[in-house]
């Protein structure tokens, strides 16, 4: 009798673990978390990033004379992802997501040559939904998009970019100043992606290409010059408003 009411309970026990253990592994299949970094591709191309163009052109009386050139441009980001799979092939994910951009330009207005540098951190939330579709075994196609916000975390300080003076030959002198604004502080934004998802041990990799467009032109050049005595000839002389589209690369790690 006492055998047979153990080996009941041992097989009550048995079954009570394996549904607990299949529980567990279902609600694990449908959160996932993960950490990944990307980068912008064509930075040095002036159709698909906008720093690049020399906007300081566009604000003074004449372009022969001056230039703001874009030497260098380098954008990384790293995030934290949370995933949560509600369906077999449909998820949907978000991120914290910090960017860096550092952008160095030669500036050249009469007698001034200088280099200058600019350096932005963003931190941005997406909410994103993604559909994986599989293409072998243990490897998906997938395909999101998604809005989410972006916040400017710092910049430096763009009052007075560069102040340059040029004395003349009355013994007077002008001072010319280049300056950088970003207009917002907060900015929204509508992204889509496509990638592989691949089986590496018992996590996921991910690689992808995105693309994201933000709404508000946050950005622009101005120009100033101020004579000696104080007299203004060009005050707070803007150039067009513009924002960054990122065309990005990178790839998720899933623990």
């Amino acid at each position: 009798m006492k055998k047979t009411i153990f080996i009941m309970l041992l097989s009550i026990g048995s079954v009570v673990l394996a549904q607990t253990e299949q529980s567990n592994k279902k609600i694990s299949d449908k959160h996932h978390f993960g950490f990944g970094v990307t980068t912008d591709i064509f930075s040095g191309d002036e159709n698909l990033n906008n720093f690049e163009a020399p906007f300081i052109d566009t604000i003074l009386l004449t372009t022969e004379r001056d230039n703001l050139d874009l030497r260098y441009s380098r954008f990384l980001s790293f995030y934290f992802e949370y995933q949560y799979q509600f369906a077999r092939n449909w998820s949907l994910s978000s991120r914290l997501k910090f960017n860096n951009r550092y952008l160095s330009y030669h500036y050249l207005y009469d007698a001034i040559s200088d280099d200058i540098s600019i350096n932005l951190w963003d931190l941005e939330i997406p909410v994103m939904a993604n559909f994986r579709l599989p293409v072998s075994r243990s490897n998906y196609w997938i395909a999101s998009a998604g809005i989410g916000v972006k916040f400017n975390i710092y910049s430096p300080n763009f009052d007075i970019l560069k102040n340059h003076s040029i004395h003349l030959d009355n013994g007077l002198y002008n001072n010319y100043q280049l300056e950088f604004d970003d207009h917002y502080k907060t900015n929204f934004f509508l992204s889509v992606g496509t990638g592989f998802e691949f089986q590496v041990s018992k996590h996921r990799l991910q690689t992808f290409i995105s693309y994201t467009a933000f709404f508000l032109k946050e950005y622009s050049f101005y120009h100033n010059s101020i004579g000696a005595n104080g007299t203004t000839f060009f005050r707070e002389l803007a150039g067009d408003t513009f924002r960054q589209n990122n065309l990005e690369v990178g790839v998720t790690f899933f623990l």
